[in-house]
């Protein structure tokens, strides 16, 4: 969705300001954004609407949807260049450390590999949040804190510096 978007570019950032040779997401003019999910992701997986421009796509799909994988595998057996991913965690909020969480929105968690992080933060705050108006304050609040290190603490298998990696080797 939207916010995922804005939490990988934060996330890119961060590890871009630590290593040069990753991409930065948000400032590339190489990279351009589509949101999938819920019903429409089948039709743009298996439709290939963006065919015509004639680059490979990367898909990362959040881990907590059961459909995505078959996605993946629909978009690795192209045979175009083009790279689907599922997330290890939960969702791409599992990335987050608390450290950025208490920093951005003043809310203590514990953020596991499988927690589900907006439901966690959003009774937290004042007034309370549903999810998705969570999911909005974290990627405007939280991710934004991001750093390398916390990111690795984290990440220690490096999944989303091997994202970046991927994509970069694409562009």
């Amino acid at each position: 969705g939207p916010t995922d978007v804005d939490d990988l570019r934060c996330l890119s950032k961060a590890l871009h300001d630590a290593d040069m040779t990753l991409p930065d997401l948000g400032n590339d003019p190489r990279v351009a954004f589509v949101v999938l999910g819920g019903g429409s992701l089948t039709h743009w997986v298996s439709k290939h609407y963006l065919s015509g421009l004639g680059r490979p796509e990367c898909h990362i799909y959040d881990n907590d949807v059961a459909t995505y994988g078959a996605a993946v595998t629909r978009v690795n057996a192209r045979g175009d260049g083009s790279w689907g991913q599922l997330t290890q965690k939960r969702e791409i909020e599992n990335y987050l450390h608390p450290d950025a969480i208490q920093s951005g929105l003043g809310v203590t968690i514990t953020v596991t590999d499988d927690c589900n992080v907006p439901d966690l933060v959003g009774p937290a705050l004042t007034p309370p949040l549903n999810p998705n108006n969570t999911k909005k304050r974290l990627a405007k609040f939280a991710f934004p804190k991001m750093t390398a290190a916390l990111l690795r603490q984290r990440d220690p298998a490096n999944e989303v510096e091997g994202w970046l990696r991927a994509i970069a080797a694409k562009l």
